[in-house]
């Protein structure tokens, strides 16, 4: 398991998140971009400015209402819909085979996400000190940036929500 501590950054005009990882406090990655309205983006970059995926938001037909998009290798990796008359209810859908769910204490920021009825995420601020942070455990063999962009992008719905 890789453990990560995601810090929103209310102050800065660049990025809106930062990365660490959580045992060495190293930064893995940070998040540039402002809150998402429809055709924004926000961006995880790695140490060296490269983009590994981006969350985009924008308007889905098929479940008639706002979706955001996250994007790795300029391919669709997720879609998380939102349904205007269930705003609790996210749905989450990939290309790939496998459905994701995230379930919990949602707003409350500790939930896990889990594969196929597999955990292969947990989200919690208990073991974090800093206020606005949050840890993400990625469970072995996961993708962690997806995993990440996943849970900022739960956060972010949250927060605009509130």
């Amino acid at each position: 398991m890789s453990r990560y501590v995601i810090t929103r950054n209310l102050w800065s005009l660049d990025d809106a998140f930062t990365v660490r990882e959580a045992d060495s406090g190293r930064e893995c990655l940070r998040v540039r971009g402002q809150a998402l309205g429809v055709g924004d983006k926000l961006s995880f970059e790695d140490s060296s400015g490269d983009e590994l995926a981006f969350i985009r938001q924008g308007l889905h037909l098929g479940v008639q209402g706002l979706c955001y998009e996250i994007s790795q290798a300029g391919q669709l990796a997720a879609r998380v819909n939102l349904i205007p008359r269930l705003r609790q209810h996210l749905l989450i859908e990939t290309p790939h085979p496998g459905s994701f769910t995230a379930a919990g204490d949602i707003p409350g920021m500790e939930y896990q996400i889990s594969q196929d009825d597999r955990q292969v995420a947990s989200i919690s601020t208990h073991w974090t000190h800093d206020e606005g942070s949050y840890g993400v455990d990625v469970a072995a063999g996961q993708d962690p940036v997806f995993l990440l962009a996943l849970a900022v992008t739960i956060e972010t719905i949250h927060q605009q929500d509130g």
